[in-house]
Order: structure tokens, then C-alpha cells, then sequence
């Protein structure tokens, strides 16, 4: 259950960059410029492929933010104090970064270091206890 916490992370940093990818999607520029610098006929079929790329990439992003949905709720919020909600959010759901997290909850990285250690520790807690 622990190890949870960092496939959420993982997975939204995957989300991220395909993010990014799909909405950095620009137009078909079917001219090919060789070695030679001689232009060349466009590939007929580069534009269609392109944009299945596109069509495939976008239904891919949609199922990375379903199964992350799926994991986060199976995370009980409920053990945790506020603070340590909140760093949840920020650093495995929203995959900021331990400074990053800093600035928004207004701490020093030290702060972060002990926030994340415990958040871990509970984890492992309520893993250990559900074996029981």
C-alpha cells in the first residue's frame, strides 16, 4: 500500500509528459529536407499517421488520468493530518517537487523531509496493520 503513494507520483509525471506531447501537437509539415538540402516528395501517408499518433496519444492520456483516479482513491486521506494532506496532494498527486512543496506550504525543506518521513511511516503502518 505504501509503494501506492509513488506509483501515483510516477504516473503523473507519465501524465505530464504525454500531457505535454498532446498539446504540443502542431500541424503536418509534409516537406522533407535530405542531407543534400534537395526537398523531396512528403511521405502521402506521414500526415494521416501523424495524426492516429495524435488520436492514440490523447485516448492513452485519458486512461493514465482514469487509473490514476482509480489509485488516489484508495489512499485513506483520513489518517492523515492536514498538513500531511496537503503534502500528499502537492508532492505524490500533483508531483511537485520537496521545494516546490516548500513555497506552497510555506516551510523549510527540512519541514518537507520530516512531513514525507512521516506520511511514509503511516503508510507502512496501515500496511503492516491490514496483514494482521
Amino acid at each position: 500500500m505504501c509503494l501506492i503513494l509513488d506509483d501515483i507520483r510516477r504516473l503523473k509525471k507519465k501524465i505530464d509528459r504525454l500531457q505535454m506531447k498532446v498539446e504540443c501537437f502542431s500541424t503536418y509539415k509534409g516537406i522533407k529536407y535530405e542531407a543534400d538540402h534537395v526537398q523531396s516528395s512528403p511521405d502521402p501517408h506521414a500526415g494521416e499517421k501523424l495524426i492516429i499518433n495524435h488520436i492514440m496519444d490523447e485516448q492513452y492520456l485519458e486512461r493514465l488520468k482514469q487509473e490514476q483516479k482509480d489509485l488516489i482513491s484508495q489512499v485513506d486521506m483520513k489518517q492523515f493530518t492536514d498538513r500531511q494532506q496537503e503534502f500528499i496532494r502537492l508532492f505524490y498527486f500533483q508531483g511537485l517537487t520537496q521545494t516546490q512543496c516548500c513555497k506552497f506550504l510555506k516551510i523549510k525543506i527540512s519541514a518537507v523531509c520530516r512531513l514525507k518521513k512521516r506520511v511514509v511511516h503511516k503508510m507502512f503502518a496501515e500496511e503492516i496493520q491490514q496483514r494482521s
